[in-house]
């Protein structure tokens, strides 16, 4: 990804540099007013970023429904924060954390901040910013904000399943895998299997337990590998449908073959690692004794397998 940004041209490097300052903020301060500018700086350097492309329609399509929609989540995410003021009269959120522990103001934060992860019932952007944003664009969008969204989210978890984060967790399992079953082109395939990582990510993280924490660390890690990997096959190679792999293994018997075991860990395939990663997730909703949960997200897992060897294939 470093390679990839050192030949972008100065301009979009330096709103890079700027949200991952703006990230980076997001995820150390306690004060209320720095987290929700910080947010802010972050979003409007994405809506930019996602119609970066001035030539292209979706491009500019992609920027814009990011902006109506991201719009939307900092409002409910600037209104669960001035409940909390008012409630508390407090910035910090360390003390509010002792006088508040459920209410609707963490709600409103919590499905804000999904809606930024876009995870189920708040994924309609995902595949569209996929698709038009440029594949530069698109990798960061992919792997950077999610780590410091997730981050957020850990830290304003209490103890106890969280129902919020547990339902978008299954929704967002259910479209990955439904969703990406038509689809012919393959960013948005991928935002569609963005969609479904998110799902056990969350998955992990509404039991609030120390493994689910571990699970998301290891998970969040393979996640990262197995992103870089299959987007710097679409911009090497520079193509946009499925149908354009067909031939691969034999145009390139090294990439066609890592690019499968890509796809196959991705699936979770064992033993390859994107299983232990799922593994590790499941483990920790079964620690709860959640098995309707676990068999509906193998049972999704295994409709992604589908499509996954249908690419290799």
């Amino acid at each position: 990804m470093i390679f990839y940004v050192s030949k972008l041209d100065s301009e979009t490097s330096l709103l890079f540099l700027i949200s991952i300052t703006g990230l980076t903020i997001l995820i150390q301060t306690n004060n209320l007013l720095e987290f929700y500018i910080a947010l802010e700086i972050v979003s409007l350097i994405f809506y930019v970023l996602a119609a970066r492309d001035r030539k292209s329609v979706k491009s500019t399509e992609s920027g814009l429904k990011y902006f109506i929609l991201g719009a939307l989540s900092s409002g409910l995410i600037l209104l669960g924060l001035t409940v909390i003021y008012a409630q508390t009269g407090l910035i910090d959120l360390i003390l509010i954390f002792d006088k508040i522990e459920f209410e609707l103001s963490w709600v409103l934060i919590k499905i804000g901040l999904l809606f930024k992860l876009g995870s189920a019932p708040f994924h309609i952007w995902v595949p569209d910013i996929y698709e038009g944003s440029p594949t530069v664009v698109t990798l960061f969008l992919a792997i950077v904000p999610k780590i410091a969204y997730i981050s957020v989210l850990m830290r304003i978890s209490f103890g106890g399943i969280d129902s919020i984060l547990l339902i978008s967790g299954v929704l967002s399992i259910f479209v990955g895998a439904i969703g990406a079953l038509n689809q012919s082109k393959i960013k948005r395939l991928l935002g569609y299997s963005a969609i479904g990582h998110i799902g056990f990510i969350l998955l992990a993280l509404s039991t609030g337990t120390f493994l689910a924490f571990k699970s998301i660390v290891v998970y969040l890690i393979l996640y990262i590998i197995m992103t870089l990997n299959s987007f710097t096959l679409v911009k090497e190679l520079e193509i946009s449908l499925i149908i354009e792999l067909r031939g691969l293994s034999r145009r390139n018997r090294i990439i066609g073959f890592t690019q499968g075991l890509i796809f196959m860990s991705i699936a979770g395939i064992p033993p390859l690692a994107g299983f232990y990663s799922k593994y590790l997730v499941l483990c920790s909703i079964l620690e709860l004794e959640m098995l309707l949960t676990s068999i509906f997200a193998i049972l999704c897992s295994v409709v992604s397998v589908y499509y996954y060897l249908s690419i290799i294939r």
